[in-house]
């Protein structure tokens, strides 16, 4: 008895410490996409905008407006690279933009048209 009970012992150590460095390696590999140069680029043309991160077929892509009414949102990739132009006021809508999900935003600056608290979830305004 006293065998398993040490077994179970260990058997849980080692699960926890598992874990542990899978959760750790995960947070490096999240860290890395994020400072990737793409982000600070948009940020850089869009820091008196909205930033939001989304998904496109399973890949990270950032969306960005100025703030501003009827104005186009852009689709960049993590290079921040544009992919992408959704103007809806105006009728120039590029497939792409209906094939976005999951979108978060990540950056909102003071004060925005939309009534969104200030958020800079990456710090990209420090």
């Amino acid at each position: 008895m006293t065998i398993i009970k040490n077994s179970m012992k260990y058997s849980t150590k080692f699960v926890f410490l598992y874990l542990i460095i899978l959760i750790n390696f995960s947070a490096c590999k999240l860290d890395k996409e994020i400072t990737k140069p793409g982000i600070h680029t948009i940020y850089s043309n869009f820091k008196n905008g909205i930033i939001f991160e989304c998904k496109l077929n399973g890949q990270t892509v950032y969306e960005a407006s100025e703030n501003a009414y009827d104005v186009s949102t852009f689709i960049f990739d993590l290079q921040g690279k544009k992919i992408g132009e959704c103007n809806w006021a105006f009728g120039k809508v590029d497939s792409i933009c209906n094939q976005v999900q999951n979108c978060e935003i990540v950056y909102c600056c003071q004060n925005h048209i939309s009534g969104q608290t200030f958020t800079d979830k990456y710090g990209l305004s420090k």
